[in-house]
């Protein structure tokens, strides 16, 4: 009897091992992203169309679920409005107040806080409305795009963007006891003046 004990014992930590060493050491876990504190519609001021390209910036937390992190390849945002879809494609982040192109970027367990920046080369402009905004990842050795995130944001007739020459910028800002997002028409600052390159 203490030798099936004994035996039963040694299967269940020889287990518990086998499972910890998968953790720590194979398991990749998988890329998240959290809600955004802030998203902020605008325009790049040296863009090629007319000067100005549209551009979104989202400020979060991507992390990974693994121990052992991914590496994100690239981002890009997908903007849903009426019956228009805009892709967002070019990627940069703000790290450290400098503005860089994006890739490669390595996010482990305990995350990635940062201003992510996307631009568009088209002419696109900002109008009054709701918008669903979606961020896909890149992720190393994965085949497609994940979707990490997806938003709802609405730009009110009264506080729309007017002037489309980048001196206007729409701020959602998170309500953290609803869980939505307040718009605030701002003019332009400091954060917009690099360009992603």
């Amino acid at each position: 009897m203490s030798d099936i004990i004994t035996f039963t014992i040694s299967i269940v930590a020889l287990t518990m091992s086998l499972f910890t060493l998968w953790l720590t050491f194979f398991n990749r876990g998988k890329v998240r992203m959290t809600l955004p504190s802030m998203v902020v519609f605008g325009y790049d001021t040296r863009g090629s169309h007319n000067g100005f390209d549209p551009k979104i910036m989202v400020r979060s937390h991507i992390f990974s679920t693994g121990e052992r992190g991914q590496i994100i390849e690239a981002l890009f945002a997908q903007l849903h409005f009426s019956t228009s879809n805009e892709m967002f494609p070019v990627w940069g982040v703000d790290a450290d107040n400098k503005l860089v192109r994006g890739g490669g970027l390595w996010v482990g367990k305990t995350g990635v806080t940062a201003w992510h920046h996307f631009v568009a080369s088209t002419n696109f402009k900002f109008q009054p409305g709701s918008y669903t905004l979606e961020v896909f990842a890149r992720v190393h050795g994965s085949r497609y795009p994940k979707k990490l995130s997806s938003t709802t944001l609405l730009i009110p007739l009264e506080t729309s963007i007017s002037r489309h020459d980048g001196s206007e910028q729409m701020w959602f800002d998170l309500e953290p006891q609803t869980g939505e997002f307040q718009p605030r028409l701002e003019s332009r600052g400091e954060i917009y003046s690099s360009k992603v390159t």
